[in-house]
């Protein structure tokens, strides 16, 4: 229980990240779509660009599916960086 309350003040830390970058509620939204879609097919967004890449493309994803998941890919290691700054 306490694995998933950790998650989710992550994701709502790096929620806040996403919305602190000046995007539109709608764009934050979409990404929090895009994690939950790369969840559901187990790849960890939280490894990193190179590592996602390699999954999504062997996923049924368009292209701009794959742009935007690795996006945000980019945008959490960013956050980290931040963070651990």
């Amino acid at each position: 229980m306490t694995e998933r309350k950790d998650e989710k003040m992550v994701a709502d830390r790096f929620r806040e990240y996403l919305s602190n970058r000046g995007l539109k509620e709608t764009s934050v939204e979409d990404d929090i779509v895009r994690i939950k879609m790369m969840t559901s097919r187990y790849i960890d967004y939280t490894k990193g660009e190179d590592y996602v890449r390699e999954l999504l493309h062997k996923c049924d994803l368009s292209n701009s599916s794959v742009v935007s998941c690795l996006r945000v890919c980019r945008y959490y290691k960013e956050y980290l960086d931040q963070r651990n700054n």
